[in-house]
């Protein structure tokens, strides 16, 4: 089973680093509508690279709970094949 990159190592290996929006153990407000990773300027020639990796190879796993704490609820988002 392949070990899964950290998002800085596998931005690190794109011609075009796409910023991220947070990272481990950040709080997020309610209500919170920002994209995930982003290219500025995107076009979609330039930067296919990184469409190919948001549709195609990324996985993207959310840990979340509510103010109180204790559920440990998640969410996984496969890549569409």
């Amino acid at each position: 089973m392949r070990r899964p990159l950290s998002a800085d190592r596998v931005r690190d290996r794109l011609s075009v680093r796409p910023s991220a929006t947070f990272s481990q153990g950040e709080v997020i407000a309610i209500d919170y509508e920002q994209y995930l990773l982003s290219v500025a300027s995107y076009d979609p020639q330039n930067h296919a690279e990184v469409k190919d990796l948001i549709n195609r190879r990324l996985t993207l796993k959310i840990r979340y709970e509510s103010l109180y704490g204790g559920e440990d609820y998640t969410i996984v988002l496969r890549p569409m094949r």
